[in-house]
């Protein structure tokens, strides 16, 4: 390290630190104020004009030979990892030349991290102090370097819950607002602990809507009771006003409760609306996840918000159908409603109690982002329906939708060919499943044996008690399918099914080793007479 200590006159990094403090006293106090207020919003920051820029981009102020020596202290401290004597240096140079180059930050970043968790570590009073230096630090290098703005709210969020969760009585809508302005800078860039924090906030602010839940609740096991009365006196022929009185009061009461809970600005849409927004950015980077290990951490965010949310709303068909059908039922043009709707249909399994706003929904949905996926099970659930026609309509919007892309092309085929083999329609079930294969070689092997396994299981279809020969047909047709997908597996299984030697021999008169047959029903086509291995 180079003697700066000595050119500076000091001799003790202590005394420097006094020193230089008594000089930098503005700052220090701007930096203090900051940490009253917990960070709650950016530091006020008025940008200085770069002075003494030099062609490589260094800016080093009026007095460039003190800004120099300064600098040349302080990048020397914390290399050294000096980092309490390197602090004086820094506050220095953020108070005089806090546009000198982004090196004054990404040391300065490196140098209260380690003074952070140093102080921590030996339960030091001036924790909160590095914490709001590092927190101010971020918001200094995105005012003087606005490119680095959004990475700068990224890494501040990473830091700011933790800094700030043990400070006293937390403000929600401040570390909400903060958040909100991490996602909405950085999106699908979003460091996943920030997500978390983010929805913590969400959680925080919409704690009321689980107690207007129970107080509804509360209210409603009530009316039973009062209903019976009114049914009992009335049998009686007995006045029952006094218990109409009651149910009227109780039902205007949970009325009030209804609408205190939903003027509220943090009642369940917002919170739907504010999981979903995260949900969207966290699916987004499990699927562009590098490897699993990358994946996991995001994997358990979505999992932390999936149990958040059921803590808050209680979110199920009849949710769906009470809350969100009416309102989507009042303007199916709703895209958001209809994508919200058609994600908890899927989610809750709800499309069998309710085929009939599971398709509007998703009908909804496509109009508002067409996808191959959601065309896809339209597609299916209209087959489910016996709608052939509608069915096969989206079958090929989803084809279009797969572009030049033959792998998507070959995996609505085999969607297709799957269900309508579920559904009894085997001719229509192979059509499809060729098709895939003719589209993409990769998907070839499992489209012949899909085929071959339709061969298998028509077993039953292909008895003939009069012809053993004859009933085997069907297996020699799976094994040339299997042969086709080049599954050695299934092939061995077929050929345990051929006519044994004796069959043939039997009917000698009618077949022989090596010829080929016409395979009938179903199937349909020819095959070559094979015998089972003894």
């Amino acid at each position: 390290m180079t003697n700066g200590s000595e050119e500076l006159g000091l001799t003790k990094s202590t005394i420097q630190y006094d020193q230089t403090m008594k000089r930098l006293g503005s700052v220090f106090l701007l930096m203090m104020t900051c940490a009253v207020s917990l960070f709650a919003q950016t530091t006020d920051i008025v940008v200085k004009e770069k002075e003494g820029c030099d062609e490589k981009g260094w800016c080093w102020g009026a007095d460039i030979d003190a800004t120099k020596s300064k600098w040349t202290f302080f990048s020397d401290e914390v290399k050294a990892k000096s980092y309490a004597s390197a602090e004086a240096n820094y506050l220095w140079l953020l108070e005089n030349v806090p546009y000198i180059n982004k090196g004054l930050y990404v040391y300065g970043e490196k140098m209260y991290k380690a003074l952070v968790k140093a102080e921590q570590k030996a339960k030091g009073d001036k924790v909160t102090y590095y914490e709001d230096q590092l927190l101010a630090l971020y918001d200094y290098r995105a005012a003087y370097y606005p490119k680095s703005k959004n990475s700068m709210l990224n890494k501040k969020g990473l830091v700011y819950m933790p800094y700030i969760k043990d400070r006293g009585e937390m403000d929600w809508k401040n570390v909400y607002d903060f958040y909100n302005s991490v996602i909405e800078a950085n999106g699908n860039k979003t460091y996943y602990p920030n997500i978390q924090f983010f929805f913590s906030s969400v959680a925080k602010l919409g704690k009321d809507i689980p107690v207007y839940r129970q107080k509804i609740e509360n209210k409603e096991k009530k009316i039973p009771a009062i209903e019976q009365n009114i049914e009992n006196f009335k049998k009686a022929d007995q006045p029952t006003a006094e218990f109409e009185k009651q149910l009227e009061a109780v039902k205007a009461e949970i009325a009030e409760i209804e609408a205190e809970r939903d003027a509220s600005p943090y009642n369940e849409e917002w919170v739907l609306d504010e999981y979903d927004r995260i949900s969207a950015i966290l699916n987004y980077q499990l699927e562009n996840a590098k490897n699993e290990k990358a994946a996991a951490p995001v994997r358990k965010v979505q999992s932390f918000a999936d149990q958040t949310l059921n803590q808050i709303v209680q979110i199920d068909c009849d949710f769906v159908t009470q809350k969100l059908a009416p309102k989507f039922k009042a303007d199916p043009t709703d895209g958001k409603l209809a994508e919200k709707m058609f994600g908890y249909m899927l989610k809750f399994k709800c499309r069998e109690d309710n085929p009939e706003l599971f398709l509007e929904s998703a009908v909804a949905f496509y109009n508002y982002k067409p996808q191959q996926v959601t065309a896809t099970l339209i597609a299916t659930q209209y087959a489910n329906e016996d709608k052939l026609a509608e069915s096969e309509e989206w079958y090929t919007k989803a084809l279009e939708l797969s572009g030049d892309d033959v792998a998507k092309q070959a995996a609505v085929r085999m969607s297709q060919a799957r269900l309508y083999y579920k559904q009894g329609k085997k001719s229509a079930a192979r059509e499809a499943a060729k098709k895939a294969a003719e589209l993409d070689q990769a998907t070839a092997a499992d489209a012949y044996s899909f085929i071959g396994d339709m061969y298998m299981g028509s077993g039953q279809e292909y008895i003939d008690p009069s012809d053993a020969v004859k009933t085997r047909f069907c297996y020699l047709a799976a094994y040339d399918m299997y042969a086709k997908a080049g599954n050695s597996k299934k092939m061995a299984a077929a050929k345990k099914q051929f006519p044994s030697k004796v069959d043939v021999f039997t009917l000698a008169s009618k077949y022989k080793e090596g010829s080929s047959y016409s395979v009938g029903g179903w199937i349909g086509g020819t095959t070559t007479l094979r015998i089972r291995p003894e």
